[in-house]
């Protein structure tokens, strides 16, 4: 660490962390991929070993995720510059919170179409609305 921020070739300039709001944007977006990764790991064996799914079921499960980011995506640039980076920042935040929350109150005995529909969209939703 003390060699790169010396250094004037460094792979990981330390000036970058110099502006509040993209050192805030980093921890955001770290803090948002340690979620993404412990939740896929983690509900992937909810949804095999728990609710019996098959690892294709399980798969596919993933799929509505992925097509609310595509969509998403396209409709948060485009907001983008009108509305803001903090209000997307912040609503997404509350999104992921309440997605985190749902994903809680899951137990052995939900049944399929309760335990994946309203946490998977607030969800879903969030990861859009904080990337």
């Amino acid at each position: 660490m003390q060699y790169e921020a010396r250094s004037s070739i460094a792979m990981m300039p330390m000036r970058i962390f110099a502006h509040r709001s993209r050192s805030g944007a980093y921890l955001v977006m770290l803090i948002l991929g340690a979620v993404f990764f412990s939740m896929f790991y983690y509900l992937t064996f909810f949804l095999v070993g728990v609710m019996g799914f098959s690892s294709l079921k399980s798969g596919l499960a993933y799929l509505p995720f992925s097509a609310i980011i595509i969509v998403g995506s396209g409709i948060v640039s485009q907001a983008l510059p009108r509305v803001g980076a903090r209000a997307f920042l912040t609503a997404g935040a509350a999104f992921m919170t309440t997605g985190l929350f749902l994903f809680s109150q899951l137990h052995t005995d939900t049944p399929t179409s309760q335990g994946s529909s309203p946490p998977w969209s607030s969800r879903q939703v969030a990861s859009r609305w904080c990337s």
